[in-house]
């Protein structure tokens, strides 16, 4: 009986068009990029960098490219945002900001100044400094994956929606 309950239920499932999200994988549409970054050894640029090569795009750096982001800065700061009863730091919240634009090979800005940004809490222990250290690292690791994502998706959907309306145009 349980299992007829267990394959009915799969197929009610399946029926409706349910399925699992998936990776979210980038449909930029971009052959080479060039990455120009304020400080020079930005984790965010090689981050983005990777993101990019990832899905196969040319990263050519002081080199002819398609396209040039710029990134400006980069900030992360952390601030408690909860205490014990001993008024002692039990959590912490963690944001990483970055502040990018793209333009065109030709030099025209495709995306202004934008600031993106990504934000963690996590548990402090008073008693483990080092691993918390670790924590927050790890944590704006992922932070600095998180907002490379958000740019390539918000490139992505600009360069989209900019050439959906130059085929508007064309007709």
């Amino acid at each position: 009986m349980r299992l007829l309950s267990l394959i009915f239920l799969t197929m009610l499932i399946a029926s409706c068009g349910f399925q699992l999200r998936g990776t979210g994988g980038y449909d930029l549409a971009v052959e080479s990029v060039s990455i120009i970054a304020a400080n020079s050894h930005s984790d965010l640029a090689d981050e983005l960098e990777d993101t990019l090569k990832s899905i196969g795009v040319s990263v050519n750096p002081g080199q002819e490219a398609e396209y040039v982001i710029l990134l400006g800065s980069e900030t992360t700061t952390r601030r408690p945002v909860a205490t014990s009863g001993n008024i002692i730091v039990a959590e912490y919240e963690v944001k990483v900001r970055a502040v990018f634009s793209v333009s065109a090979a030709g030099g025209k800005e495709i995306i202004p100044d934008t600031t993106l940004s990504a934000e963690r809490i996590y548990s402090f222990d008073s008693s483990n400094f080092v691993g918390n250290a670790e924590e927050e690292l790890v944590l704006v690791e992922e932070m600095r994956q998180d907002i490379a994502g958000q740019l390539v998706r918000r490139f992505s959907a600009t360069l989209r929606n900019l050439n959906s309306g130059d085929a508007a145009e064309d007709s």
